[in-house]
């Protein structure tokens, strides 16, 4: 029998996981690369199958050609990149044996990793990449993305003796197929694309070169860095009227006649050149050009919004993708003055959204996305002053900017995050944020930031409390503890207008931002408690998606920090002496969540085993059993270390009705992992549970709960468990056990 390859948690989990495989690389080295190459080729069957991946993994990077593919495939890839990087940062002399490594691997997606890496720090492997460079990875398309990034990102870094091995490299390429039509033409074609990414770049027999090829051959595709392109089915293909090369070789004066002249037309079939392609196109212009377009940059006032669309994305993408320089007092200037134009809020106020050609609400996310992009890279800090003036552009364009009254919906945050004004808030906090890290000590810095932030916050705050700005409300709601962080008095002011005690919409929006929350800080624990929201995010119905779990879990934590009491005047004793069940049963699956032995040793176990012997108590008290809750409290035997008959009886009640909430496999393995030390109290409980149903998964667990029953001597005990099994229909499962168990107790007779 074949048996297939699988993981152990599913891949919304593994993302989770791996979205800190940068951090990983950096603690633990080439050690946690190693292992998640390891787990790549475990994947496959062998490195043939990986000779395709070229298809479903289009780019090393992400990249929007590969942005619906989360598999785990994808993941581990991804995982290996970023661990890499990680490596490589925290140790470069470490990492060369690692690249050296990636570079020699027999899977393609691992040498395309090496490349790319290699492209990323040509400073420290560019000599180990020519050392180790095969003339396939040239050749064959799988490594042919990363082969032409690493070549336009490189080239003007590459020695006069690795110029010539690259000239070399493609004078002699052949096709290895012989018999191939027209094989000669291909070959030039091929010459002319490798050739591609390295013109413009000051070499002049590359440039010669490329033109002789191109007058002959015609120029390279749209999108040359892929020789697969999916221009998706949601769209039309965005095809453009003229190439990035054709843009370059352009003046500002003929660029500009171009763009204001050109009017897409329809050809019926939805594949004409339109807006998109041309701006796409101006987007790779941007990304190859010498200067970043600086010298085009006012040809850009008063041409379609589209245009401006694919500058402001090709100076992104130079930045982020490429690592080349942009000149970023010029552009914040550029913005700046566009922005101040009055024409600029006539389009905002005359924006058609059900048009799908980018405009100017793609251009106020695009300002974002530069912003942001500015500061996603430690290793190439901007100055400060251009982080302020972002911060101030942003005041302009929020002014401009109407809030949108999203209504009561359930998922505020996306809405917010999604949307330009949204993004332009989003983007101020983490600017600000970034100030405040690189000094965080310096007082008059942290003044300079809150006189920064406060006409922006008194701004929005006005219309979030009246409920006509749920952007602010769930942005505010998810960043209030980094916002405290910045301006700790405008908070602690303003808390119950972001938690809105006028507006419910408003109110239900920063409910839905606080459920992004990761840790649970006293200020705002206290706030949340004091001020009756925690309350109400736990008891209030039919609240946005997360908002009740997490509120739960900020309880939950609480009680076992000794911030929250379980009395029967908390929020904690509510729940419990009231029996409600939904808070309780999300609590004892958190508490489940958060088990290991160090919070044990610290004395968790024995709040969580309080917690759950009160609602034993209480459910006696009661009239009816609450078989879903008892199920749900299966879960807290993980921290059972001892069993009292306290703890004895509360588990026989809630061990009956286990299966209730599938449960059962879960009562077996604790039972099991007590058994040697309580092996009486374990064979109590499992024959109470055996009342209601059959506990069988996992039946390695149950055959070592008899066995230790046995062990201990306590065969009537052992003998009793397999009995019920019997004639509860399943005489199967401890047969053999209870032959064994049988001749045993001869031979101690």
């Amino acid at each position: 029998m074949r048996f297939e390859n699988v993981g152990v948690i599913n891949d919304h989990y593994l993302k989770a996981t791996l979205s800190n495989a940068e951090k990983l690389g950096e603690k633990c080295g080439p050690k946690i690369v190693k292992m998640l190459c390891k787990r790549y080729q475990e994947c496959l069957e062998d490195s043939h199958s990986d000779r395709t991946t070229y298809i479903w993994r289009k780019a090393i990077e992400e990249h929007e050609q590969d942005s619906f593919d989360s598999d785990y495939r994808h993941l581990i890839i991804s995982g290996v990149r970023d661990s890499a990087m990680g490596a490589v940062r925290a140790s470069p002399e470490q990492a060369q044996e690692l690249i050296a490594n990636l570079l020699a691997s027999e899977f393609p997606s691992l040498v395309r990793i090496g490349i790319y890496i290699c492209g990323e720090h040509y400073g420290l492997f560019g000599e180990l990449f020519w050392k180790m460079h095969k003339p396939v990875w040239f050749d064959e398309i799988q490594y042919w993305h990363e082969i032409y990034w690493f070549v336009n990102k490189c080239f003007k870094r590459f020695t006069a003796h690795e110029k010539l091995l690259f000239i070399d490299i493609v004078d002699n390429y052949s096709v290895k197929e012989s018999g191939l039509r027209d094989h000669k033409e291909y070959e030039e074609l091929h010459r002319r694309d490798l050739l591609h990414p390295a013109v413009g770049q000051g070499d002049k027999l590359v440039d010669y070169k490329y033109k002789e090829l191109v007058s002959k051959l015609g120029n390279v595709r749209e999108h040359p860095d892929f020789h697969l392109y999916s221009s998706g089915a949601t769209w039309i293909q965005d095809r453009s009227p003229i190439t990035s090369d054709d843009i370059i070789a352009k003046t500002p004066e003929e660029l500009h006649e171009f763009l204001i002249s050109f009017v897409p037309v329809s050809n019926g079939w939805g594949d004409a050149p339109s807006y998109r392609g041309l701006a796409s196109n101006l987007t790779a212009a941007v990304r190859s050009s010498d200067s970043a377009f600086q010298e085009y940059f006012p040809i850009f006032n008063d041409v379609h919004r589209a245009y401006l669309h694919g500058l402001l994305q090709g100076l992104k993408e130079r930045w982020i993708d490429d690592k080349r320089s942009i000149p970023w007092h010029e552009t914040i200037l550029f913005i700046s003055t566009l922005v101040k134009d009055p024409a600029f809020a006539r389009d905002i106020r005359t924006v058609d959204n059900g048009n799908h050609d980018p405009n100017i609400n793609w251009v106020i996310s695009d300002i974002s996305d530069l912003a942001q992009a500015s500061i996603s890279d430690s290793s190439r800090e901007v100055e400060d002053n251009l982080i302020i003036d972002f911060i101030s552009l942003f005041k302009t364009l929020l002014f401009l900017l109407d809030p949108e009254v999203l209504g009561d919906k359930n998922d505020a945050v996306s809405s917010a995050i999604n949307s330009p004004r949204g993004k332009l808030i989003e983007s101020t906090f983490k600017l600000a944020l970034e100030l405040r890290r690189r000094n965080h000590e310096d007082e008059s810095r942290k003044l300079m930031i809150q006189e920064l932030l406060s006409p922006i916050l008194n701004h929005e705050i006005e219309t979030c409390d009246a409920g006509l700005n749920n952007e602010f409300a769930a942005l505010a709601g998810m960043y209030c503890a980094n916002i405290h962080y910045l301006h700790p008095s405008w908070i602690e002011l303003n808390f119950d207008k972001i938690f809105s005690i006028s507006s419910q919409t408003a109110w239900r929006a920063a409910a839905h931002g606080f459920s992004y929350q990761n840790y649970v800080y006293d200020w705002l624990y206290n706030s949340l408690k004091e001020r009756g929201h925690l309350r109400k995010m736990i008891l209030l119905e039919n609240l946005p998606s997360g908002v009740t779990e997490k509120a739960v879990q900020f309880l939950g934590l609480a009680y076992l920090e000794g911030k929250e009491e379980l009395t029967i005047n908390s929020i904690l004793g509510e729940l419990v002496y009231g029996l409600n069940e939904k808070p309780l049963k999300k609590l004892c699956w958190f508490f489940w969540t958060m088990r290991n032995k160090e919070r044990i040793a610290n004395g968790a176990g024995h709040k969580i085993l309080h917690f759950w012997s009160e609602i034993a108590k209480t459910i006696r008290n009661g009239v009816s059993e609450r078989e879903a809750l008892q199920s749900s409290l299966n879960r807290l035997a993980v921290y059972i270390t001892k069993i009292t008959p306290e703890i004895e009886a509360n588990w026989t009640e809630a061990a009956r009705h286990a299966q209730v909430g599938y449960q059962g496999n879960l009562l077996l393995e604790e039972l099991s992992r007590l058994s040697k030390q309580y092996p009486k109290e374990v064979t109590h409980v499992l024959l109470k549970a055996l009342e209601k149903f059959v506990p069988d998964f996992d039946h390695k667990d149950l055959i070592d709960l008899v066995e230790s029953v046995a062990e201990a001597g306590l065969f009537d005990e052992a003998e009793s468990i397999c009995n019920e099994y019997a004639n509860r229909g399943a005489p199967h499962l401890l047969k053999d056990t209870y032959q064994a168990i049988r001749e045993r107790r001869k031979q101690n007779i």
